[in-house]
């Protein structure tokens, strides 16, 4: 399993940066393909599937007491890359951050520091991240293959965390979960989302929606972006 974190420093030139768990300077390549379906710069949850691996992302999580030099406070996000084996505790981690559960928030907050000797202005405690467990299983109930979508809630989130709690994933590639701010409703149906939540959608309760046939004609840039994502992607993995 692969780990990736996005944080920033204090000062002026510590930007937000993401970081692998290498402590190499890189952003998850497969954030390229999903970049579309969030809200920029809005809290965030994602699961996707490429080939046999499972990318979680949890975007904008807020720190206890960092700030940067202007007194805004510091967010944090969090990307894992999994095997398909591992799907059980890529559900539990994203159940434990649609509850907002504090035991999970206390540890990613305290296990990104600020340090002013790091030309990043920030370290990770790798170890302590890759640490996280939990004392319950996630069950392996059979999913209900319809898609759904519903508007970006407390009580919505709890029900999705319910069922990732209780469910496997179904079997597709591409985007499978998505929590976000301000993405039309369209956009998310047309990729096919298998769980979506966006402050957008009008309907408290679930809607249920049949996926749209992609239309690539005429859409070379489309194209083009997901060539590119591929690319990088077994490049990464290559090296």
């Amino acid at each position: 399993m692969q780990i990736y974190v996005q944080s920033c420093g204090v000062y002026p030139n510590h930007d937000y940066t993401w970081v692998r768990d290498d402590n190499k300077q890189i952003k998850p390549s497969l954030l390229y393909s999903i970049d579309r379906l969030r809200q920029k710069n809005a809290p965030s949850i994602i699961i996707s599937r490429t080939g046999g691996e499972l990318i979680l992302l949890v975007f904008g999580l807020r720190t206890s007491q960092r700030y940067d030099f202007q007194g805004r406070e510091i967010f944090n996000s969090l990307v894992w890359i999994a095997q398909v084996a591992e799907e059980a505790f890529v559900r539990k981690l994203a159940a434990c951050a649609l509850r907002r559960e504090q035991d999970f928030l206390k540890i990613i907050d305290r296990s990104i520091v600020d340090d002013d000797n790091d030309e990043l202005g920030f370290k990770v405690l790798w170890t302590q991240i890759k640490e996280l467990s939990f004392a319950r299983k996630a069950e392996e109930k059979l999913p209900d293959s319809t898609r759904k979508i519903g508007k970006n809630t407390q009580e919505m989130r709890k029900k999705l965390a319910e069922e990732l709690d209780q469910c496997k994933l179904p079997e597709q590639e591409g985007a499978i979960v998505v929590v976000t701010g301000i993405v039309e409703s369209e956009t998310l149906k047309k990729a096919g989302v298998w769980r979506s939540l966006s402050r957008l959608v009008e309907h408290e309760a679930w809607e249920e929606f049949t996926k749209q046939k992609e239309d690539f004609i005429g859409k070379p840039l489309e194209i083009l972006r997901l060539i590119y994502t591929y690319l990088v992607y077994c490049f990464e993995r290559i090296c």
